[in-house]
C-alpha cells in the first residue's frame, strides 16, 4: 500500500562496512586457529616418530677387554715451545706412567714411576712390555737417579705402537718383569707428544 502523501519512508538497513569487517576478521581468526591446531598435531605426531639421540660419547673403561681392572688415573696432556707431555697417574700424585718429548733435542723418554730404589741404589735394566691395539713392543728402562723411585729411558718415537697408544677405544698396557701390570685407556692427545719429536 503506497505511503500517504507527505510521509517519508526511512531507507532500508544495509550492513555497514564495519560489521563486514568485523565478520571477516572473525572468519580469518578462526582459520587461522584451526591451522595452528593441525599443525601442532602434526608436530606432535613427528615428535613421536622421531627416534630419540644417541649418545656417542666414550665412556671411562673400568675393565680391559681381557676383564683386567684399569689402573685408577687419567692422562694429564700438556705442550709448550720447550717440551710436550703425556702423564698417567692420580690427580695430587707422582705420575705412573709418563711420555716426555723435549724438543730442542727431538728426544723421546719413557718413565715408569715406583719401580727403582731411590736414589739410584738400583742400577740394573729392566724390560717392560708395551702392548695396545694387537701390537707388541719391548723397552728397556734404568733407574732415573732421583729422589723418587722410577725407571726411565729414550725411546723411537717412530716405534708403530705409539700409533695404537692413541685411540681411546684401546687400552695400553704396560708389563714389567715383575709381572705388574698397569691398564690405562688410549689417549688421542698422545700424538702430539709423537708429534713434537718427530721434527727433524
Amino acid at each position: 500500500m503506497p505511503a500517504p502523501l507527505g510521509v517519508i519512508t526511512p531507507p532500508r538497513r544495509t550492513p555497514s562496512r564495519r560489521a563486514g569487517f568485523i565478520l571477516g576478521f572473525a572468519l580469518a581468526a578462526l582459520l587461522a586457529a584451526c591451522s595452528s591446531a593441525e599443525e601442532e598435531d602434526g608436530t606432535e605426531q613427528a615428535a613421536a616418530i622421531a627416534p630419540a639421540p644417541e649418545l656417542t660419547g666414550n665412556p671411562v673403561m673400568t675393565r680391559a677387554p681381557d676383564g683386567g681392572a684399569m689402573t685408577p688415573g687419567a692422562w694429564e696432556i700438556g705442550e709448550d715451545a720447550l717440551n710436550a707431555f703425556a702423564r698417567f697417574g692420580t690427580p695430587g700424585s707422582e705420575p705412573l706412567f709418563a711420555m716426555e718429548c723435549d724438543v730442542a733435542t727431538q728426544t723421546l723418554s719413557l718413565t715408569r714411576a715406583g719401580e727403582a730404589g731411590a736414589q739410584g741404589a738400583d742400577t740394573g735394566e729392566r724390560t717392560y712390555i708395551l702392548e695396545a691395539g694387537g701390537q707388541q713392543a719391548s723397552v728397556d728402562l734404568a733407574p732415573g737417579g732421583g729422589v723418587l723411585p722410577l725407571l726411565t729411558g729414550q725411546i723411537n718415537p717412530a716405534m708403530p705402537i705409539f700409533q695404537a697408544f692413541q685411540p681411546l677405544a684401546n687400552v695400553i698396557t704396560v708389563t714389567g718383569p715383575d709381572g705388574a701390570v698397569l691398564r690405562m685407556q688410549g689417549a688421542p692427545g698422545i700424538g702430539r707428544v709423537i708429534e713434537a719429536c718427530s721434527r727433524t
